[in-house]
């Protein structure tokens, strides 16, 4: 290996590592939807898959990593890092009010090690799950000397630190599983408040701790259509899992001083500590086909999710089983060309996620396309910056809900580098 390329990776390892340790549990977003479930389910993939609508189910590379399938990390054969930041422009319309918000994130960091280079690799590495970032407001006239206005608030989300496995069992098939741990707390406040200050207001507030391990399985199987064509396909899921949490909540009644803005605390209706408890994570299952040739690849995916069995400390949350289904490729002009131009990888999808949510039967659908591409660098092996951007839509103004339009973009860098070659001498 050359040694500038080894103090490059290793630098950026320990750099990239020390603020991951502390910005982990902020996987935030800005969506008033966050408020139901887990939160908003933030997309595991790289941003090479990004550009392609999230396409990963069936994708295997031996210079990309894809945490989607752990069966995958039977192709690795170069040691991979990839690190990953994300921005997204929010734009929220209800009626004919609207705002725009703007939120910035890192999105994960994976490291991935052949085992035995082509047949038996592993990954490692920090990826979010979910992230809540919300504030809503209600507000109703009781008379003319006093309103009733509800506040929502809520923030945090989960992050999952994961090491998986991927080996082949026979020449075309390979099998994998991923071991997460998954933790990160969640806050949830709700405030009654009457504006006539002879009145009590009260308020609640509840926090879940999450940390436990939960599995995740995946097979590939590879082949050739023809001289020129080949195939892939992928299957990938979980059974439904109850992780380990403790719950904090805490009821007061308060008074609401207009004049300075202050909260006085009169009494302490309940508070019940570090109760615990169970999470139920729902039962997932995806599938996923690609077809490719040296410069062309297709991809499709389509993913389900059993939310009717989401539990939080035994009551369900009113969500709907999701369905997504995307379709993406990518495009090489010449990976042999001596013009860069030539050599970028260029990609696209479009998607379509009926997600959990069904407000006023009203299902709050998700769709968008998405662009990318992926730079490589100049002498290296398949190490590259990649760009992904999404444009899409959740949601809809329809009986006073609200519309989200968003533009995402996700930056990541991939280094490889051949550390278990063997070297040979003349």
């Amino acid at each position: 290996m050359r040694p500038n390329a080894n103090k490059l990776i290793s630098g950026l390892f320990y750099l990239l590592m020390l603020p991951a340790f502390s910005v982990f549990a902020q996987t935030s977003t800005l969506s008033p939807y966050s408020r139901f479930g887990p939160g908003d389910l933030i997309f595991n993939g790289y941003a090479n898959q990004v550009g392609m609508a999230g396409v990963s189910n069936a994708g295997t590379s031996v210079s990309k990593l894809n945490f989607n399938n752990p069966a995958s990390y039977a192709y690795d054969t170069l040691m991979i890092l990839d690190f990953n930041l994300s921005s997204e422009r929010l734009r929220l319309k209800q009626s004919s009010v609207s705002s725009t918000q703007v939120n910035t994130s890192l999105n994960n960091f994976s490291i991935g090690v052949p085992l035995k280079r082509g047949i038996w690799g592993m990954a490692f590495g920090f990826i979010p799950y979910s992230g809540i970032g919300y504030k809503i407001q209600t507000g109703e006239v009781l008379d003319t000397a006093n309103s009733l206005i509800t506040k929502y608030s809520g923030n945090g989300g989960y992050t999952r630190y994961y090491i998986g496995t991927g080996v082949k069992i026979t020449k075309n098939l390979s099998l994998g599983v991923n071991a997460n741990y998954l933790f990160g707390t969640v806050n949830k406040t709700r405030k009654i408040l009457f504006t006539n200050p002879s009145f009590f207001s009260n308020r609640y507030k509840e926090e879940v701790y999450l940390a436990d391990f939960y599995f995740e399985m995946g097979l590939n199987y590879n082949g050739k259509l023809n001289d020129k064509f080949n195939y892939s396909l992928g299957l990938t899921g979980s059974p439904a899992q109850s992780i380990k949490a403790k719950k904090t909540t805490l009821w007061e009644n308060y008074k609401y001083e207009s004049f300075n803005d202050l909260e006085v605390i009169r009494d302490t209706i309940d508070y019940s500590p570090d109760k615990a408890g169970t999470v139920v994570l729902p039962t997932k299952i995806g599938f996923g086909a690609q077809i490719s040739t040296k410069r062309y690849s297709v991809g499709l995916d389509i993913n389900w999710q059993d939310w009717n069995s989401y539990k939080v400390y035994g009551v369900n949350d009113g969500l709907k089983n999701s369905f997504k289904v995307a379709l993406g490729g990518q495009w090489i002009p010449n990976d042999k060309s001596l013009s860069y131009s030539s050599r970028i990888q260029y990609r696209a999808g479009l998607y379509f996620n009926k997600t959990f949510l069904e407000l006023k039967n009203t299902a709050l659908n998700d769709y968008g396309v998405t662009l990318g591409a992926g730079l490589p660098f100049k002498k290296s092996y398949g190490s590259m910056f990649n760009f992904g951007f999404a444009a899409g839509m959740r949601g809809t103004t329809k009986d006073n809900l609200i519309s989200e339009q968003y533009l995402r973009m996700v930056f990541g860098i991939t280094l490889n580098e051949d550390w278990f070659r063997k070297s040979k001498y003349d």
